[in-house]
């Protein structure tokens, strides 16, 4: 049997698509601290929005590792820049896969906002 190769392979293996849901999280909480995984076969698209442009949130491209030192220097991060941006000054949209993950920054009493849609990859 041939399979178009604009139809994934889970909808060929039988797999249920799953409806879209929306992500809407606010953390407050203390550095390093994972606040979003893309769960398998998912993708996100949205938003993530940091205290502001001083205190900077972290997304961590899927099989990357996260190191969080304050004072540090972050270059060593799988996602470089680290993601800052306050939403009082317009963010960009954010696309993420599978495993793709979001970490609060490197600061104590930090405060972050996600707000997306997941859906089928």
């Amino acid at each position: 049997m041939l399979t178009p190769i604009d139809t994934p392979a889970e909808a060929v293996a039988g797999a249920t698509a799953q409806a879209d849901s929306s992500v809407m999280c606010m953390f407050y909480g203390t550095q390093g601290t994972l606040i979003y995984t893309v769960p398998a076969g998912r993708k996100f698209k949205g938003y993530f929005w940091p205290s502001g442009v001083n205190y900077d949130g972290f997304v961590v491209l899927a099989g990357g590792s996260f190191v969080n030192n304050q004072n540090s220097n972050r270059s060593n991060q799988s996602s470089w820049p680290p993601y800052s941006e306050n939403y009082i000054n317009g963010t960009t949209e954010l696309t993420l896969h599978a495993g793709d993950a979001l970490y609060s920054g490197a600061y104590s009493n930090y405060r972050a906002r996600v707000v997306g849609v997941e859906s089928d990859a």
